[in-house]
């Protein structure tokens, strides 16, 4: 696992000793090239401007995207996550306009827009049938398809080694007026979590007016969910970006939005 401080940081051959025919030799040469180009494309389709999607659950009900922007130039490898619960739909949204926007100048971004798909098209906090998914982390021994599920995004943080987790969610109430986390910056304890925490709050809150929408940090994530597990087990920072129902979807979507993008640009991540 990398560290956190690493953030400041074909010829063809023929036998000479028999003669081909022309036509022949011409026509393999026509196959050859053309298995090439399409070759090419195929690698091209995957991967243009830095961008790589790639399929969880496939052929599984909870099938869904995600998506690794790379970069040449080191730095950390970032995991963003959206719609874990499916009355939450705010940080789906935002993941999805920073997916077709983004641009990475160091590290790696991987960006998990719709974590619980039947949830989110159910528009509840877990599909019927289901359960909790963000109670079911790192790699849960039921059987059912939540439990599948949770493995499948566990194993995304493992084989990519992931630096820092950033989960979007959003709660039912103000947290400055109520017992609810609305328009909060959770994060778990780590050495660089509290400098991080205390900036993203800092520079949110001057676009906001005083009062109940601005945001607050405090510690840490329920038991049991992807960022408090990544923490425990891996020591690397994790956040969860807490907005609220109460106000309007637009505004929900752009308040997750500026948090990750100011979140990424303090990591030195993004495209200068």
């Amino acid at each position: 696992m990398a560290a956190y401080s690493s953030f400041s940081s074909q010829e063809i051959n023929y036998n000479g000793g028999e003669k081909m025919d022309k036509k022949l030799i011409s026509r393999w040469s026509a196959i050859v090239v053309l298995i090439v180009i399409l070759a090419a494309g195929t690698a091209v389709g995957a991967e243009i401007g830095g961008e790589k999607k790639q399929t969880i659950g496939a052929g599984e009900k909870f099938e869904t995207d995600y998506f690794i922007f790379r970069s040449e130039e080191p730095g950390p490898t970032v995991f963003l996550v959206g719609g874990i619960h499916g009355d939450e739909p705010a940080g789906a949204g935002a993941l999805e306009i920073i997916r077709d926007d983004l641009s990475v100048g160091a590290g790696k971004v991987i960006i998990l827009p719709r974590a619980n798909n039947p949830a989110l098209e159910a528009g509840e906090r877990y599909a019927p049938g289901a359960r909790d998914l963000n109670r079911a982390f790192p790699v849960d021994e039921e059987k059912d398809w939540t439990g599948r599920l949770a493995s499948e995004i566990w194993n995304i943080v493992i084989e990519y080694e992931v630096d820092i987790i950033f989960d979007l969610h959003e709660a039912r109430d103000f947290y400055q007026i109520s017992d609810s986390v609305g328009q909060t910056v959770i994060l778990n304890p780590h050495p660089d979590g509290a400098l991080l925490a205390l900036h993203l709050v800092t520079e949110i809150n001057q676009h906001l007016p005083p009062g109940k929408k601005r945001f607050t940090y405090i510690s840490p994530t329920v038991q049991n969910s992807l960022t408090r597990v990544a923490n425990e087990q891996l020591e690397i920072p994790t956040f969860i970006f807490e907005t609220t129902v109460v106000m309007p979807m637009e505004e929900r979507v752009s308040l997750h939005e500026k948090l990750v993008y100011l979140a990424l640009d303090y990591l030195e991540i993004l495209e200068k």
